[in-house]
Formats: structure tokens, sequence, C-alpha cells
């Protein structure tokens, strides 16, 4: 029976909804906040958005990109975006992306999700999950300082 391990994290932004939801929607920002400086190639340039597939990579901690093909899945601007993650070793990686406006600016959670075997999942929670965690913790602030700066550089440029 697959085990299903799942995080969730939240962060005020300070910047409205639409602003948020179509940076994320966007998958080539994701090199801006991930802490191991990812890489993403979008298949199509002209796609960005629900249906939209990408290819991210970045280096694991054994020191090889390790490559990662995607899809958004779910898109409801500016409430809702989810994309999977395919990842070589586990099942799909499925990431959520749910918004609230909050007092001028953007409450976000962020949940990721995956199922596996009990196997994986034993090893996931003893071995990578000390490393995964971090990053994903550690990738919020980093989004939230990507946004808020070019929040500030657009109002600059609209005043």
């Amino acid at each position: 029976m697959p085990q299903v391990q799942e995080s969730s994290f939240r962060i005020y932004i300070n910047a409205p909804p639409e602003f948020v939801f179509d940076y994320l929607a966007d998958p080539r920002n994701l090199g801006e906040w991930s802490p191991r400086g990812a890489k993403v190639e979008l298949e199509s340039a002209e796609t960005i958005g629900l249906g939209a597939r990408f290819h991210l990579s970045w280096v694991a901690g054994v020191g090889r990109d390790t490559p990662h093909p995607g899809v958004v899945t779910e898109s409801q601007r500016p409430w809702h975006l989810v994309f999977v993650l395919r990842d070589e070793y586990f099942e799909d990686v499925l990431e959520v992306f749910s918004l609230k406006r909050l007092e001028g600016g953007t409450l976000l959670q962020r949940r990721v999700s995956t199922s596996m075997n009990l196997v994986h999942a034993l090893l996931a929670r003893i071995l990578i999950a000390p490393l995964v965690q971090p990053l994903y913790e550690n990738s919020l602030p980093l989004l939230k300082r990507a946004l808020e700066s070019r929040a500030r550089g657009q109002r600059r440029r609209l005043a």
C-alpha cells in the first residue's frame, strides 16, 4: 500500500495574489528562489500556465544533476496552482500552491506530497527528509524576497 509523505509551509508575501500567482505559474522563475539554484527549461517557450511542460534540474547532494520533468496540472488564477514533478527514485511529487488575499498582500501555502512504497517511505523519512525538508523551508524566504523585490520595482515604474 502506498505511503504518502506530505509537508506544508506558509509565508506572507507583500504583493497581491495575482502578482504572486503569475510569478509562480512560470516555472522558469523557480531558479530564483530554489536554494540549490534550479535550472528550468520549458518544452515550448509559448506555454506558461495550465499544461506547461518543463524540465527542472539541480545538483543533488550526491553532486550530480537530478532531472525532473514537470507539468502544470491545475491553474486557477490567482488562487490555486498545482504542478507535478517526476522523480527518478520515488513516485510523482505534487506541488500545490494556495493563495489567499490578506492585508494587502498574499498568504501563500505550499504543500508538497508524494506517495511511495513502504521501503521508499522508510528511506525517505530516515535519509532524505533531513536533507530535503530544510530546502523547502529555506525556499519560501527566498521566494518572498524575489517577489517583494519585483513588486517594489513594478510599483516604482508605475509611480
